[in-house]
């Protein structure tokens, strides 16, 4: 069984809208130099079904080397156990720590891919210089992330109750740098150059969205869900069901009746960054 919270990423459902990336991928992958075999590098393990699935069919086949790197050695040690490949390896790295690159990983990777990992991160400038250090000097990388988070929304809202406010006044402030400081395509050049990082495509997709049923946008709710881990066990049962409640009210979430049955559609605004070293 996959260990708590993991169990979305094995699946067909994703947070990512598939479709949507795969047209991303094909319109885009042109603006890298994949004309050689390469060392690549995808950071972030949202969703096995698009690693799998989307971006790894669409790549070059002679590539040296394919790693995913993770924050969280939990994901890092299912993904080993569930879907070790050969040609792929899982490591632990947080592309967010202050202390930098290791030096055997600087300069190592022709290529950077990640999907909505950057937007739920809080340190965009961290992030985007060690993303600088990895890449070779002709170096380039595919970013996709989402503007927003919606579970830190429905935190927000949750923290206006005393009963979950001790809880979740670490989280009720939040808001990733990307959700504070990236609005126009003219911030996104500015924060990836500012780190030495030229921009080439830069495009930001208000429209994008994603339909599940009920039971999947629950589990997807459950799956961004970092804070219940502060929650007592004796509240956990309360605090899930009011956190649901409000996850499927916020401002992203909103519910149709398609050929006589209930969807539910999250908005997931994306920014999209080909950025050459």
């Amino acid at each position: 069984m996959a260990p708590k919270n993991l169990k979305h990423i094995s699946g067909t459902k994703s947070l990512a809208n598939l479709e949507y990336n795969a047209k991303i991928y094909e319109k885009y992958l042109s603006h890298l130099n994949l004309s050689h075999p390469s060392k690549i590098l995808n950071i972030g393990c949202v969703s096995f079904s698009e690693l799998f699935e989307v971006l790894l069919p669409r790549l070059p086949q002679e590539y040296d080397e394919f790693v995913v790197c993770d924050a969280s050695e939990k994901v890092v040690d299912w993904a080993k156990k569930n879907y070790s490949q050969e040609r792929v390896k899982f490591i632990h790295m947080d592309i967010e720590d202050s202390e930098g690159i290791s030096p055997d990983m600087k300069s190592r990777f022709d290529h950077l891919f990640s999907s909505y990992t950057l937007g739920v991160l809080s340190d965009l400038k961290q992030t985007l210089k060690n993303a600088h250090d990895l890449m070779t000097p002709d170096g380039d990388l595919l970013f996709l992330f989402a503007k927003y988070d919606p579970a830190f929304c429905t935190y927000q809202e949750m923290a206006k109750n005393p009963k979950w406010f001790p809880y979740l006044k670490k989280y009720s402030n939040y808001s990733s740098t990307v959700e504070k400081e990236i609005g126009t395509k003219e911030k996104v050049i500015k924060w990836f150059e500012h780190l030495r990082l030229k921009c080439v495509v830069v495009s930001i997709d208000d429209n994008v969205s994603c339909q599940y049923t009920k039971e999947d946008l629950i589990e997807i709710a459950n799956f961004l869900d970092v804070a219940e881990y502060d929650i007592p066990e004796s509240d956990l049962a309360c605090y899930k069901a009011e956190y649901h409640r409000q996850f499927l009210i916020t401002e992203a979430v909103s519910q149709h009746v398609e050929n006589g049955e209930d969807t539910w559609k999250l908005k997931l605004p994306t920014v999209t960054v080909v950025a050459k070293k």
